[in-house]
């Protein structure tokens, strides 16, 4: 009894010097299935063979008492939604990656900017003021609507010197404000356009 787990474990070493692994892709029924061949130390062509009908032949049956599972068709696509164009001049809304806009901002609409300033709030904070060339009640003529979070065309802004007005750069020609919600009475820069 003692020798016959050591012929046991000798067999297994010999068997596992030299191992060949490929796959072999088999239509069943319709159905492309893919078998992992594996050939080891002492094996003959007919033994791989053999060893590989019959797993093909009880796929077979196990197809036939599990059935493949019939796939849900994927649901309807949400509906393209219509595009939004720019009132003033009819032209459709981009964002700021160029892409049409299929929804508008609640409360927003796109201005043509006039200019920016390097501006402060009254706790110090460096703000970027934009100008706008329309005329709407809550945006300020004189110190604009206040940008907190400046778009990287403006990143330099803060060496600019406070309350100089200048142009606005390329890339940054329209803007788009939301108008004050609430009892707020300042408007909001939502973002920059070309």
């Amino acid at each position: 009894m003692a020798t016959q787990p050591k012929e046991q474990e000798y067999v297994y070493q010999v068997d596992q010097q030299v191992s060949v692994n490929g796959s072999l892709d088999v239509d069943i029924e319709g159905e492309t299935v893919r078998f992992q061949v594996t050939s080891r130390y002492g094996s003959t062509a007919e033994k791989i063979v053999k060893v590989t009908d019959a797993a093909i032949e009880a796929f077979k049956e196990l197809r036939k008492n599990y059935p493949r599972p019939v796939l849900q068709p994927a649901p309807a696509s949400e509906p393209v939604m219509a595009q939004v164009y720019e009132p003033a001049t009819g032209l459709p809304l981009v964002d700021e990656n160029q892409q049409p806009v299929k929804e508008k901002i609640d409360g927003a609409n796109v201005y043509t900017v006039e200019g920016v300033s390097h501006g402060t709030t009254q706790s110090g904070k460096d703000v970027l003021c934009v100008f706008t060339v329309e005329k709407e009640e809550f945006i300020s003529r004189k110190y604009g609507v206040k940008c907190f979070h400046a778009p990287a065309i403006y990143k330099d802004f803060k060496n600019w010197p406070v309350d100089t007005k200048y142009g606005p750069k390329e890339g940054g020609m329209k803007v788009v404000i939301r108008a004050p919600k609430g009892d707020s009475k300042y408007a909001d820069v939502v973002e920059f356009r070309a």
